[in-house]
């Protein structure tokens, strides 16, 4: 009966300390603030005007060919 313990508690330690390997929940962080809306003071520039944000100059229009128009 010994005989056959020793090979089984063998078996037994070896799954003990193999396995995954989980990798440390890295800590908490907020979400980043949502985009408050604000809507603009006059009304679009002209065609192919769209009213965004952008985090560096706020609200205002933006055209692909003629760039960035604060909304002031």
């Amino acid at each position: 009966m010994r005989r056959s313990i020793l090979p089984m508690l063998a078996v037994a330690a070896a799954f003990a300390v193999t396995g995954c390997v989980v990798a440390p929940v890295a800590p908490y962080r907020a979400p980043p603030p949502r985009a408050v809306y604000v809507e603009p003071v006059y009304p679009s520039p002209g065609p192919g005007w769209a009213w965004r944000a952008r985090p560096d100059r706020g609200w205002g229009w933006y055209h692909r060919d003629r760039g960035w128009r604060d909304g002031r």
